[in-house]
């Protein structure tokens, strides 16, 4: 799915030899070079699963380098065909943070309705103690505070201290942004 954009196909030379060499020399994704590499070595894989590995490799490289808009759905086809079993819940966090990322760039450029769409995807990804989880409660309750959605945005900051441990930096920062909607004239509860 998606290789016939790339120009290269899993059966074709191109995609095999990249394969090969990718095996042969390693993969830095770190350089364009490698990133490119990553695309045509996923297309001449072998086999289903470590197609998906490679392409899970590749769409981490792209969230590293500020691309999550892209790295998304190529994780979320590794997560959704869950052929190579491993690389899933890598690929799932990997999707969490990416999400989180592009609901926090939303946010700080002024697209709010954008930011609370990425966060609450981010929010709805995983178990609520999980630490993506929890900050993109709190990405969200900004959004809802600023919309002067104060009961809601309560709500979320708390949903943010779920499973926190003392010290965590998650929950004091929820607790601040709590104090904050209760100066705002919210009662919590």
């Amino acid at each position: 799915a998606g290789w016939e954009g790339w120009g290269v196909g899993g059966g074709r030379a191109l995609g095999s030899f990249a394969f090969q060499l990718a095996r042969a020399r390693g993969i830095d994704p770190r350089t364009a070079d490698g990133l490119s590499g990553l695309r045509y070595a996923a297309a001449g894989a072998p086999d289903a699963g470590r197609q998906d590995s490679l392409m899970y490799v590749y769409a981490s490289a792209l969230s590293h380098t500020g691309h999550c808009d892209q790295a998304i759905p190529i994780l979320e086809g590794v997560a959704r065909r869950q052929r190579e079993p491993p690389v899933v819940p890598l690929a799932q966090a990997q999707l969490g943070h990416c999400t989180l990322f592009l609901g926090r760039q939303a946010l700080d450029a002024g697209r709010a309705q954008e930011a609370e769409q990425w966060f609450r995807e981010a929010a709805s990804g995983g178990d609520e103690h999980d630490p993506i989880v929890r900050a993109a409660y709190i990405g969200l309750g900004d959004v809802l505070f600023a919309r002067g959605a104060l009961q809601d945005a309560a709500e979320a900051y708390q949903r943010a201290l779920a499973g926190a441990q003392p010290g965590d930096s998650l929950a004091q920062i929820a607790a601040q942004k709590l104090n904050l909607v209760a100066n705002a004239g919210t009662v919590i509860h």
